[in-house]
């Protein structure tokens, strides 16, 4: 009895604390329909999120040991400048800061602008020349009240850099496509002198831009039309020409005219309505800031990054979309301990989440987390040498992710002692060659990494044979590969030089190479242990370097162990096996699973063709 009296007591006492603290809370409500000189009551809401900010920093001020929530309506959200957040607008552990989307219906954090129609191509000489006639009189012509910066056609960068893209027109939640050639796809520079016939039927176009693949199969390059030299780019080189106004033959294709600050448009069948341009760099900035959460939101129309969290503690970005961004969806640098999470990611110029932080010299973890996200169709300007999801420093946690439809890397890492570990990869590194889906980087020897209990299936397009599902690049070092699921691409695991990397209990399915080994004169000490390699080539290395290969039970046939691989149903079928390459049960239990079908049955999803 006394134990029962003692539990009731502490559950009445845990009650009444639950109780206390949500009536303690302080509640800040928002909505579109709401005047920012209000008090910011569930009556007499704000109208804005930086007013919203203001009242929660002045209720911390007063009481710093009370939660804020700042609660916001359905609506769409159209800021005319970031929201910044500094160490002042800090909750802590015990009385957080949290920004939540409430009610029935979306909201939307939105950094774009409405455009203003201000008539049709028709009543313009130098867009009527270039357009057909019957083309003409449906295109529209608008003018947006956005940054200067945002009318200039920047060139892409390489995998590090932030650099603001142009403006983007999107429309419900979907980036449409710029006028260009071909529709769809890629044209090859040799064939039929299709690039010489393409520049020379846009070339007086100073808004136009070739992007391609001019020298090797790896790195994308953007040039001015103007400026492109048909004799620089090899015979086979993939081409696209971007904004040409004479290519302007689709509905929902849009032509940025930078000198004149305009925007044309040919609507689709939805209207123009929600015709919507990128203006803000950044929507929301966080610097120094200490247990902040954003919950719930749609975030859009940017053009750099959606959310920044630079320095701090314990910030989180959870069960957010993020969409619709020129460059990073969301980017954490440095700090401790922040969190994305839940999140989905999609139409984004470069790399969905970005996470950086840690020290290398001293081996300090960042103990950041990207936890149970969903991304996909990233890379939409930037596409090589970007990742999905991508870790720069230490000690930072990648798990639980689904990532499909890249045309590069799915993850990427640059750094020492992170972890990759149970998330379901496919479809990825479309457009690229020489690139695996989970990339350890060549840099500065990192090491320690693990990458575990991933499942990859279905990566490459473009280049055949040339794509891995895990690659640890030159000089990669101590890594651990284990326990992952790779199956349908055509090179499983490469290791590209480096030392001491394990490679251990690995389920190899229907590669045309399984493991493959190359090497560095410094090279040595990898091991290759208890690997279920069922592939055309299982392992490839040279005779000459086996010496620098530790190998012991690899087997050839993924049916005699396990009940069945396609279904996911990775159970023991034999125990025997099992026991005699010393796989304890449950080691596969956490590799993610999702209906496998042939590569050439699953939907091509192309949701910036909106007109199509």
């Amino acid at each position: 009895m006394r134990i029962s009296a003692l539990m009731l007591g502490l559950g009445l006492a845990a009650h009444l604390h639950c109780a206390l603290t949500a009536a303690e809370t302080t509640k800040i409500y928002v909505s579109v329909q709401g005047d920012d000189s209000a008090s910011g009551s569930i009556d007499q809401p704000v109208q804005s999120l930086h007013r919203a900010a203001e009242l929660a920093r002045q209720s911390r001020l007063k009481n710093d040991s009370t939660p804020v929530e700042v609660l916001v309506n359905p609506g769409e959200y159209l800021f005319d400048k970031p929201l910044l957040l500094t160490a002042q607008d800090s909750g802590s552990e015990d009385s957080p800061v949290t920004y939540l989307a409430i009610g029935d219906g979306r909201v939307t954090l939105s950094g774009a602008v409405k455009p203003e129609r201000i008539g049709l191509a028709t009543q313009w000489e130098e867009y009527r020349s270039q357009l057909p006639a019957d083309i003409a009189g449906q295109v529209v012509v608008y003018e947006a009240p956005v940054d200067r910066d945002a009318w200039i056609i920047a060139s892409r960068g390489e995998a590090h850099a932030l650099q603001p893209s142009s403006l983007q027109l999107f429309a419900n939640g979907q980036a449409l496509p710029q006028a260009g050639y071909p529709n769809r796809g890629w044209s090859q520079a040799g064939e039929g002198d299709s690039l010489t016939t393409a520049l020379s039927r846009s070339r007086q176009d100073k808004s136009a831009w070739i992007h391609g693949f001019p020298t090797n199969d790896y790195q994308d390059e953007f040039q001015p039309l103007s400026e492109a030299e048909p004799n620089a780019w090899r015979a086979d080189a993939r081409f696209r020409v971007i904004n040409s106004l004479c290519e302007l033959d689709q509905q929902g294709e849009w032509y940025l005219d930078a000198d004149n600050k305009r925007v044309l448009c040919w609507p689709n069948a939805q209207g123009e309505s929600d015709l919507r341009i990128s203006n803000l760099e950044t929507l929301i900035s966080m610097y120094d800031v200490e247990s902040v959460s954003f919950e719930g939101f749609s975030i859009e129309g940017v053009r750099v990054q959606a959310v920044e969290i630079a320095g701090g503690y314990d910030c989180q970005v959870r069960n957010c979309l993020v969409r619709c961004v020129g460059n990073v969806g969301i980017n954490v640098f440095h700090g401790e301990v922040h969190r994305v999470v839940d999140c989905e990611v999609h139409s984004i110029g470069s790399t969905a989440i970005r996470i950086e932080g840690g020290n290398r010299e001293g081996r300090f973890p960042a103990s950041h987390i990207c936890k149970g996200n969903k991304v996909h169709h990233c890379g939409t300007q930037y596409l090589a040498r970007h990742a999905a999801i991508a870790a720069f420093g230490v000690g930072i946690a990648i798990e639980n992710n689904s990532i499909s439809q890249q045309p590069d890397w799915a993850i990427s890492v640059w750094g020492d002692d992170n972890i990759v570990r149970s998330n379901l990869v496919s479809e990825a590194c479309q457009e690229t060659a020489d690139s695996g889906a989970i990339y350890v980087s060549d840099s500065s020897g990192y090491q320690r990494n693990l990458i575990s209990q991933n499942h990859i299936h279905h990566i490459g397009g473009f280049s055949g044979r040339d794509t891995f599902g895990i690659y640890l690049d030159h000089q990669s070092s101590r890594n651990e590969v284990s326990a992952n699921l790779v199956h349908d691409t055509p090179r499983a695991i490469v290791v590209r030089g480096g030392s001491e990397n394990g490679l251990l209990a690995n389920i190899v399915h229907n590669c045309w190479v399984g493991v493959q080994f190359e090497w560095s004169a410094e090279s040595r000490d990898n091991r290759l242990f208890t690997n279920i390699i069922e592939s055309e080539n299982a392992i490839l290395v040279s005779e000459s370097n086996l010496g620098a290969l530790l190998k012991q039970n690899n087997i050839g046939s993924v049916d005699d162990l396990f009940v069945n691989v396609r279904d996911g149903d990775l159970r023991f079928a034999d125990r025997t096996i099992a026991e005699e390459l010393r796989l304890t049960e449950g080691l596969f239990e956490l590799i993610p699973f999702d209906p496998v079908v042939n590569q050439t049955d699953r939907p091509v999803e192309t949701p910036y063709l909106v007109g199509e």
